[in-house]
């Protein structure tokens, strides 16, 4: 069980942190991904990424390096930024494909994951 050493010290447990975050993939492509909704968010990429509750696994942060919206198959546009919250087990069940895993620096595989109804907060000014 992930713990901060608040959380730990509270429930006499050792505090333990993920260090790596390794995650199959499946073999839709990101062409089949952008059909198979019609219109949609493309995230590059997440980070500033803190807890919010971690009782509850919600967590939030922020996209950066490339925000595109989609429609039809083709990317329209660039948008900016935006905040995020969401409590990550339920956001995992709401996954509706996976692309190849990719290794992402030297700490994590991650696959092009489709996410339906991702909860997006706020827009930010960068």
């Amino acid at each position: 069980m992930q713990a901060d050493r608040y959380y730990a010290k509270q429930k006499n447990i050792e505090p333990a942190s993920i260090y790596n975050v390794v995650i199959d993939g499946g073999n839709t492509s990101e062409e089949e991904m952008m059909q198979k909704v019609g219109r949609g968010i493309i995230l590059n990429s997440l980070w500033y990424i803190r807890p919010v509750d971690m009782k509850a696994g919600e967590w939030t942060g922020l996209t950066r390096d490339g925000v595109l919206y989609f429609e039809d198959g083709k990317v329209k546009k660039a948008v900016t930024n935006f905040r995020w919250n969401e409590i990550l087990h339920d956001a995992t069940k709401r996954i509706l494909a996976l692309g190849p895993a990719q290794q992402i620096e030297y700490m994590a595989q991650i696959p092009t994951v489709l996410i339906d109804d991702f909860n997006f907060v706020d827009v930010t000014t960068f």
